[in-house]
């Protein structure tokens, strides 16, 4: 259908400004350039903007909801740009994945959600990769081959960033959907 074809086109929009996103941050992080906040700000800003330009009747009286899962949101942005100075690109981007459990078990227990054994098994891969992402920045001496010495708590301390992002954004997905 015609809004079945606009939901996924606008889904691959979003997914491709996140990956420029994560690669702007990393670029930057490597020139010493760490503002994460100001780096987020256009996609809030523009999202501020489509909010006050809904009609009127739509726009929700429960704005201290709202407030409470931007802060949430923006936390968990501020996480993720700093863990792309902290571990490789290629690290932040697959623990970012982590939202995906994290959200499967938050609206299991806030939602009510039921997941068949195919979910919960892709849920299990996605655990296991990231386990085996963070084990190889663990191991490995020269982060993202940078060649500028990154030492391996560094780069756990960027995985651990990467995680609790996740778990943020997951927060934010969940409460969204409890909420409104």
């Amino acid at each position: 259908s015609a809004l079945f074809s606009r939901a996924a086109l606008l889904g691959q929009f979003a997914a491709i400004c996140t990956a420029a996103t994560g690669a702007a941050a990393s670029t930057l992080a490597r020139r010493g350039i760490n503002v994460p906040t100001l780096q987020n700000m256009p996609s809030y800003a523009l999202l501020s903007t489509l909010f006050l330009l809904q009609k009127d009747k739509e726009k929700p009286d429960h704005w201290y909801k709202w407030f409470f899962l931007a802060l949430i949101d923006v936390e968990a942005n501020c996480l993720a740009v700093w863990a792309y100075s902290h571990t490789s690109l290629t690290s932040a981007m697959l623990l970012d994945s982590f939202s995906i459990p994290c959200v499967i078990f938050l609206s299991k227990i806030f939602l009510r959600a039921r997941y068949n054994v195919k979910h919960l098994q892709a849920a299990g891969i996605c655990l296991v990769g990231i386990l085996l992402t963070v084990a190889s920045d663990a191991l490995s001496r020269n982060i993202g081959g940078r060649g500028q010495g990154w030492f391996v708590g560094e780069a756990l301390l960027g995985d651990f960033m990467a995680i609790s992002a996740a778990a943020l954004y997951a927060c934010s997905n969940v409460a969204q959907e409890f909420f409104f």
